[in-house]
C-alpha cells in the first residue's frame, strides 16, 4: 500500500489536487447551474453570453466565428478580445453547455490562480506551508471572487495567468537560457488570449517593471554591464517575441480593431480615471462590504462597487507584519512591499499622484481606465507576503510577530470590536441596514483579528504544519466566508422587452434579421435582442467602431436619416413618451414591457441601388449631407473616393442569403449597391464571381458598383488579419517545437 500511494506524497501530485479540490467545493453546486440561470451577472449577461452562443452555433457548423452581424449593423466577432474565441480553458463550452461551462471554467480559474501564486511563491524559496497560505489567499481574496459573480470572466482569466508569467519570466532569469525565453513566452501568450486587453496591458507593464528591478537590484552579485543589463533584456525580449508570434492569430486582429474602434486614440485623462478607488474605500481592505453590496443589502458607495473590493482576508493582513517586522531586509520582502504600495497608488488614481504621471508618460497607457484594478498588484503582493510570513514562522519556531501585549492586544480585538458593533445596534433603528451591516462587519474584523492574533501569539506552542494548517484554515474560513455569501446565479430575461417586442414583430427566422433602434435603454441589455432573433442599431461594445458610432450619434432624433439607413425598420422607446403616436413616419405597434414599439416607415430596406454617387472629403461631410433637408437617400450614396460607377437610373436588390460572413444579392439595374451593413476591413465582394472593390458607402455601409441588367454580388468577410495571424502562429508552434527539441537546458547561474 505505501508503494501505491507513494506517487500521492509527492508535492507536485497533492498540492495541485488539493487546489483543485477546493475549488470544487467552493463552488458546489454553482457548478450544476439550471438552464437560463448563469455564475455572474454583468458582462456574463450584458454581451458575453450572447456572443459565446453565436461562436458556438458558428464554430458547431464548421465556420470560423468571424462576424456579428446581430449588433451594431454588424460588428467584428472574432477580433473582440473580450469573447477569448482563442483561450483554450474558454473552449469547454463547445462541449458542455454555456451555463454550465462558466462554472467549470471559473473553477479553473481559481484553482489556477492558486496554483500560479504557489510556484511562484517556491521559486522564491518558500516552504511548501507558506506557498499553500499564499495561494488560498490569492486564489480566493475578494479581489478575484467578487469577480467571478459579478461576471467578469475575460478580467479574472487574464489575471490568473499573472503569476505564472512572473514565475517563467524569473525562471528565464535565473536560468538565461533560450529555451527558458522561449518558455515564458507561453504563459504570456495565454494572457493574451484570455481576452481582456486592459488587464493584458497590465500584466505586460508588471512584468517590464519586474524584469527592471531584477536589473537594479540584482539578486546576486554580477560582473559585468552584460549580466546585469545585456541578458536580462535579452531573455524578455525573446519571451516578447514568443509571445507576440504565438498570439498572432488575436493580436492581429485585435490590433486592426482598435485602429478602427473609439478606443485608437487617448480619450483623455477623464476617461482614464473612471473607477479610480475612492481614499474612504481603502476600509475595504479591512471590511469588503463596508459599505454595502448592490444585490441584498444595497450600496452606499461611490460608483461601481465590484471595482473597489480589495479584501485580502485580515490574516494575510497580520502576515504582512511579520513581514515587515522580520522580512524588511530580504530582497524579495522589499519589492513585494514596494508593489503592494505601487499597485494601491496607481489604483487611488488622481488621489495617488502616480496614476496622473503613468498617463502622461507610458506607451498606451492613456486608452486604459479602470485605475481601481491596479489594486490587484497589492493583492499579488500581499499574498506573497503572507507566504513568505508563513514560512519565516515555520522555520522559526522560537519567534512570533511581536511583543505578548501587542498579541493579546490583537487577540482581544473581538471584545473591543464587538463593543463597537454593539453600539451601532442599539443606537440606530433597526430599520437601518447599514447599521446592521457595519455592525456585523466589525463582528466578523474582530473575530478574524482575534483568532489571527491567537494564532501568532501562541506560534512558539504549535509545530510548524500545525501553524501552516492552522493558518490555512483561518484563511479559507476569512474568504469563503465572505466569499460564499457572494455567490449567486443571475437569471435571463431580465430585458424583456426584447421578447416581447418580437413577438410583436412575429416574423419567425426572418433573413436577414429585423434591425431596431431603441431610444432610453440602458445600452447593457443592446444585446438580448440577439436571443429572439433581433438585431440592434446599437450595442454594448468597448470596441465600438468610431466611424459607426459617429454616424449613429450624428442626429440622436428617432425619424433622422442616418436611422433609416441602418434600415432600422422598428423603434423601441420608453412607453411614457406617447407625443412619437403623432408622427407621421412613426406606426404604433404595441406595448413592451416599459416600452413601446414603433414600425419606422421611412426606413430603407437592407439593400438598394442608388443611381448616383457623391464625393465628400471626410465623414463630417458626409454626415452634413445625409441630414440636409433635400438629401434622398435612396437617390444618392456619398462616398470619400471616386467610385467609379457607371451612371444609371438605380434599382432594387434582394437578398438571398444571409449569412454571419457572408452574403449573397440578386440585384437588378444600375450605379451603386448600398448593403445596410458596417463596412470593415476584409470584407470582400464577388460580382458575377468576379472580384469587385467594396466601398465604404454614407460614411458606414458597405457599397459595390452594378451595371445595368440583373446580377450577383456576393459579399464574404475574409479578412487578411485573421489569415496572417493564424499563420504566424502556426508558424511560431512549429518553429518552438523544433528549437525545444534541438536546444538542450543548461544550467545557468542559481539566483538569476
Amino acid at each position: 500500500m505505501k508503494l501505491r500511494c507513494a506517487w500521492l506524497r509527492s508535492e507536485r501530485i497533492w498540492v495541485p489536487l488539493l487546489l483543485a479540490a477546493l475549488s470544487l467545493i467552493f463552488l458546489g453546486d454553482f457548478l450544476r447551474p439550471p438552464a437560463g440561470q448563469y455564475l455572474g451577472g454583468g458582462d456574463v449577461t450584458s454581451f458575453l453570453l450572447q456572443g459565446l452562443r453565436l461562436a458556438r452555433s458558428e464554430a458547431l457548423a464548421g465556420r470560423l466565428p468571424l462576424w456579428n452581424p446581430y449588433l451594431a449593423s454588424g460588428l467584428p466577432l472574432w477580433a473582440n478580445p473580450e469573447y477569448g474565441l482563442l483561450y483554450l480553458p474558454n473552449w469547454i463550452m463547445l462541449v458542455l453547455p454555456i451555463h454550465t461551462g462558466l462554472s467549470w471554467l471559473a473553477a479553473f480559474h481559481l484553482f489556477w490562480a492558486g496554483l500560479g501564486l504557489y510556484v511562484w511563491a517556491r521559486l522564491h524559496r518558500l516552504g511548501v506551508g507558506g506557498a499553500l497560505v499564499g495561494a488560498l489567499t490569492f486564489s480566493y481574496c475578494g479581489f478575484v471572487v467578487v469577480r467571478v459573480t459579478e461576471g467578469s470572466p475575460n478580467l479574472i482569466a487574464t489575471l490568473v495567468w499573472v503569476p505564472w508569467v512572473l514565475a517563467a519570466v524569473e525562471h528565464s532569469l535565473r536560468r538565461r537560457t533560450i529555451k527558458s525565453a522561449l518558455l515564458a513566452g507561453l504563459p504570456l501568450a495565454m494572457g493574451v488570449y484570455a481576452g481582456h486587453p486592459e488587464a493584458g496591458y497590465q500584466l505586460g507593464l508588471l512584468v517590464g517593471l519586474w524584469v527592471l528591478a531584477e536589473m537594479v537590484w540584482p539578486p546576486a552579485p554580477v560582473a559585468s554591464a552584460r549580466e546585469r543589463w545585456g541578458i536580462p533584456l535579452r531573455q524578455l525580449t525573446i519571451a516578447g517575441i514568443a509571445a507576440v508570434g504565438l498570439s498572432a492569430a488575436q493580436l492581429l486582429p485585435t490590433a486592426e480593431l482598435i485602429l478602427h474602434s473609439v478606443r485608437r486614440g487617448s480619450q483623455g485623462y477623464e476617461f482614464a480615471s473612471q473607477y479610480s478607488l475612492p481614499l474612504a474605500h481603502l476600509i475595504s481592505i479591512l471590511v469588503p462590504n463596508f459599505f454595502g453590496e448592490p444585490v441584498r443589502l444595497g450600496y452606499w458607495g461611490e460608483d461601481w462597487h465590484i471595482e473597489y473590493i480589495l479584501y485580502p482576508g485580515l490574516l494575510a493582513l497580520l502576515l504582512v507584519g511579520v513581514a515587515i517586522r522580520h522580512g524588511s531586509g530580504e530582497r524579495s520582502v522589499r519589492l513585494w512591499l514596494g508593489l503592494t504600495v505601487l499597485g494601491l497608488l496607481l489604483a487611488l488614481g488622481p488621489a495617488g499622484g502616480l496614476h496622473r504621471l503613468a498617463y502622461g508618460i507610458m506607451p498606451l497607457f492613456s486608452l486604459a481606465r479602470a485605475p481601481a484594478r491596479f489594486g490587484f498588484w497589492a493583492i499579488l503582493a500581499v499574498a506573497s507576503l503572507a507566504a513568505w510570513a508563513v514560512d519565516y514562522l515555520m522555520r522559526h519556531p522560537g519567534q512570533s510577530w511581536g511583543s505578548r501585549s501587542t498579541l493579546a492586544l490583537l487577540a482581544g480585538a473581538p471584545v473591543g470590536l464587538s463593543a463597537l458593533a454593539f453600539l451601532f445596534y442599539t443606537l440606530t433603528p433597526r430599520e437601518d441596514a447599514r447599521a446592521y451591516h457595519i455592525g456585523t462587519g466589525l463582528l466578523a474584523m474582530g473575530l478574524f483579528l482575534g483568532l489571527g492574533g491567537a494564532l501568532l501569539l501562541w506560534r512558539p506552542q504549535v509545530s510548524a504544519r500545525t501553524l501552516a494548517g492552522l493558518a490555512a484554515l483561518l484563511t479559507l474560513a476569512d474568504l469563503w466566508g465572505y466569499g460564499g455569501r457572494e455567490l449567486r446565479l443571475t437569471a435571463e430575461g431580465e430585458a424583456t422587452m426584447w421578447a416581447r417586442a418580437a413577438a410583436l414583430i412575429g416574423d419567425a427566422n426572418p433573413s436577414p434579421p429585423p434591425r431596431v433602434l431603441t431610444f432610453g435603454m440602458n445600452v447593457i441589455f443592446e444585446s438580448n435582442g440577439m436571443d429572439v432573433g433581433l438585431a440592434s442599431v446599437r450595442a454594448y461594445e468597448q470596441l465600438m467602431l468610431a466611424d459607426y458610432q459617429a454616424f449613429v450619434d450624428s442626429a440622436p432624433d428617432p425619424r433622422a436619416t442616418t436611422y433609416d439607413l441602418l434600415s432600422a425598420t422598428y423603434l423601441l422607446i420608453p412607453a411614457d413618451q406617447e407625443q412619437w403616436r403623432n408622427e407621421p413616419s412613426l406606426k404604433y405597434v404595441g406595448p413592451a414591457d416599459d416600452f413601446a414599439l414603433y414600425q419606422r416607415t421611412a426606413a430603407l430596406s437592407h439593400a438598394w441601388v442608388a443611381p448616383q454617387t457623391q464625393t465628400a472629403r471626410n465623414l463630417s461631410e458626409v454626415l452634413a449631407a445625409i441630414h440636409a433637408p433635400a438629401f434622398n437617400p435612396r437617390a444618392v450614396a456619398l462616398v470619400t473616393q471616386e467610385a467609379g460607377c457607371p451612371a444609371g437610373a438605380g434599382g432594387d436588390a434582394t437578398i438571398t442569403r444571409f449569412e454571419p460572413d457572408a452574403v449573397a444579392l440578386t440585384t437588378h439595374g444600375s450605379g451603386l449597391l448600398v448593403l445596410s451593413e458596417t463596412w470593415y476591413p476584409g470584407w470582400e465582394a464577388t460580382l458575377d464571381g468576379r472580384p469587385v472593390k467594396v466601398l465604404k458607402a454614407d460614411g458606414a455601409l458597405r457599397g459595390v458598383c452594378v451595371p445595368d441588367g440583373e446580377h450577383t454580388v456576393t459579399f464574404r468577410f475574409n479578412p487578411p488579419s485573421v489569415k496572417w495571424g493564424l499563420g504566424l502562429t502556426g508558424v511560431t508552434i512549429i518553429l518552438l517545437a523544433g528549437l525545444f527539441a534541438r536546444f538542450k537546458e543548461r544550467p545557468g547561474r542559481e539566483g538569476y
